[in-house]
Parts: structure tokens; sequence; C-alpha cells
């Protein structure tokens, strides 16, 4: 009979206010960290972004004169 009344007094002590009480009180308090946390969350950058590249740099490279050679002056499609 030992484990009969072994159950009955864990079955009253899980369901008795106090526990029932504290176990609310403590799945309320850690819903409440853990939206803090999520909410001042930073994500992490992980990983190597590609260097940037200067925009005085890629406008004068794109913006000087191409120089045009006398060979490729010839050059066209045959049938032109």
């Amino acid at each position: 009979m030992f484990s009969s009344d072994f159950f009955r007094l864990i079955k009253q002590v899980v369901f008795s206010w106090q526990v029932v009480g504290v176990t609310l009180v403590l799945i309320i308090y850690l819903s409440l960290v853990f939206y803090v946390a999520r909410l001042y969350h930073r994500p992490k950058r992980y990983g190597f972004s590609a260097p940037k590249k200067n925009r005085k740099n890629a406008e004068t490279v794109s913006a000087a004169p191409v120089q045009v050679d006398e060979d490729e002056e010839d050059l066209s499609l045959e049938g032109d």
C-alpha cells in the first residue's frame, strides 16, 4: 500500500495551490524575459562581404577615353 499512498501524496503536492501559483508565475516571468531578449536581439553577421568600391575610382575608370587601334577600325562583318 506504500505505492498508492505515495502516488496520492504526489498528486496532492502537484495540484496544491502553492505549486500551481508558482508554476504560473514562473511561466509568465520566463515568457516576459524571452520576449524582451527577442526584442533587443541584434542579428549576428557571419561571412565575408565583398569590398566596397570607391565611387570616384569607378567613375574615373569608366569615363576614361577608349583608344582604338587602326586594326580594330578595319574589323567588320563579312557582307557589309
